[in-house]
């Protein structure tokens, strides 16, 4: 079902302009033919505003379009319509019989609208089905009857321990009917009940709204087109006795209905369970039926996974890591397969360069002992390396700090090592970044035992601690980061040691 309209323009010959259709959705199909030739105006208005701002509109209809749209107890929508339309000159005229009126007609005529397959027709050898629900202080229960053709009657009671509105509880009544007619070989069905909102939305006289109740009805419709023929009526609630009075009894549960009837319990609604499929004995599994089927070769998916292992281990930014962090770092770049752990523990085995400057542990493991300031930048360890080879610009020391809590490495190369160098790594890299610390942990090299590093530090309110003399361990922190640095430079250079200023960034 559509509406569609035709602009023309009548200067002594009738001239189409524009042509406009709509199809109707299952609210709008409803209108009567008035509100359905207003909502023609108001989409051809939308869509065509520029030929009503500039020209006079004459719409030429049959219908009292026109006194409708000026009388002010009409419904809503033709009030909104009427009030988008009073901002053009248009007069409503009786339609008479003009050429573009045809054009009109044909386009509603082939104006595509789906319709909903209608319900085949019903034989009077078929069985009926009654259901109905019933609220009370323990939930919902649905009673559904099922009548044979000899007069025969079967009794099945469904009871909810989940939470579910009125108009999900009878759609479970309709759904769990008809999975037992599937389960009981039903093939030919009469459906009555006095559930007004699952009768109107399979005869397609209501819409559903709302994702729940899409679902709900996608899944009756897939459950209908196992019978063969079937129609479904609403009836009157004195006609629908049998049902009412059982799915009542599901609160209580007598004994004498769980003898007659059948009660089963659903722990979760209809829509979120999983189908249960059958599985022949002696049947050949289709993998191509599987939900997430993958075609995966084992050759493929081993080459591929050496050439990740590779250039993650040692490719551009590698740094030749143990396997359990070359495993998490291939994770974040976005690969996995299902020996992954193996197959790194193997590759850093394998390695050579991994053998070769492997840290052994010299003391057995202790436990961390938290620093006394947890504040982020406020406490930094400061340490010298070198020397190094004479790299470009004649440099061969690196100065270090580090961040106590957030671990943040600051290196930068030097020629020499002075104190007033040190003073301006120190503004550098820590204040003009970070603000001033509350301690920097140094040793006791003679740059930073200078009167003149001293001063500087209380100068910004900096607490100057040193660690003991000959205990390198006090200021153990930036150790760590000296020993990290000098063993990733040496992994990535090997023998050749000149280009380290090169691949220092690589490793901070």
């Amino acid at each position: 079902m559509a509406v569609s309209s035709v602009l023309m323009r009548d200067d002594g010959v009738q001239r189409p302009i524009y042509y406009v259709s709509k199809a109707l959705n299952g609210a709008e199909s409803r209108y009567t033919p008035t509100e359905k030739a207003g909502y023609a105006l108001f989409i051809t208005a939308k869509k065509l505003t520029s030929y009503f701002q500039a020209h006079p509109i004459a719409v030429l209809t049959d219908l009292p379009l026109g006194t409708v749209m000026r009388d002010s107890t009409s419904s809503g929508r033709m009030i909104k319509w009427a009030m988008m339309l009073t901002q053009f000159n248009i007069e409503y005229c009786p339609r008479t019989a003009i050429k573009g009126q045809a054009v009109a007609d044909f386009l509603v005529e082939m104006t595509g609208h789906h319709e909903e397959e209608p319900a085949r027709a019903i034989t009077e050898s078929c069985w009926s089905m009654l259901v109905d629900v019933a609220s009370g202080l323990k939930g919902y229960g649905d009673g559904v009857v099922f009548t044979t053709l000899e007069g025969f009657k079967v009794y099945h009671a469904l009871i909810f321990s989940f939470k579910l509105t009125n108009n999900e509880a009878e759609y479970e009544a309709v759904i769990g009917g008809l999975r037992l007619a599937k389960t009981l070989q039903i093939t030919c069905l009469r459906i009555k009940s006095d559930l007004g909102l699952v009768v109107g939305h399979i005869n397609g006289n209501m819409e559903a709204k709302g994702e729940k109740m899409q679902r709900y009805k996608h899944l009756e419709r897939a459950l209908l087109k196992d019978l063969t023929e079937y129609v479904i009526e609403q009836i009157l609630r004195g006609e629908n006795t049998d049902a009412d009075l059982l799915s009542k009894c599901t609160q209580a549960a007598p004994e004498h209905v769980s003898k007659l009837a059948r009660i089963e319990t659903l722990e979760k609604a209809s829509i979120e369970r999983l189908p249960v499929s059958l599985i022949e004995e002696d049947g050949q599994p289709n993998p191509e039926q599987a939900v997430q089927y993958e075609f995966w070769m084992d050759d493929l998916v081993r080459v591929e996974a050496e050439r990740v292992i590779a250039e993650v281990h040692e490719g551009v930014c590698a740094a030749h890591q143990m396997s359990r962090i070359l495993a998490q770092r291939i994770i974040l770049l976005g690969y996995f397969w299902p020996t992954m752990n193996q197959d790194c523990e193997k590759y850093v085995q394998r390695c050579k360069t991994c053998q070769v400057f492997y840290k052994f542990l010299g003391r057995p493991a202790t436990y961390h002992h938290q620093a006394s300031n947890v504040i982020p930048f406020a406490r930094f360890g400061m340490d010298i390396i070198g020397a190094f080879p004479q790299a470009q610009g004649r440099k061969k020391y690196v100065m270090v700090a580090i961040d106590y809590f957030t671990k943040w490495v600051e290196a930068e190369a030097y020629a020499t090592i002075t104190t007033k160098q040190c003073l301006r790594f120190i503004w550098k890299n820590i204040i003009t970044r970070f603000g001033s610390p509350r301690n920097i942990v140094t040793d006791n090299r003679p740059q930073f035992r200078n009167p003149r590093f001293t001063k500087y530090l209380e100068d910004f309110g900096i607490t100057h601690n040193k660690a003991s003399v000959a205990y390198p361990q006090g200021n153990g922190q930036v150790e760590n980061a000296n020993c990290t640095i000098v063993d990733g430079i040496k992994k990535r250079l090997g023998e050749e040691g000149t280009n380290w200023l090169e691949e220092l960034p690589h490793m901070i």
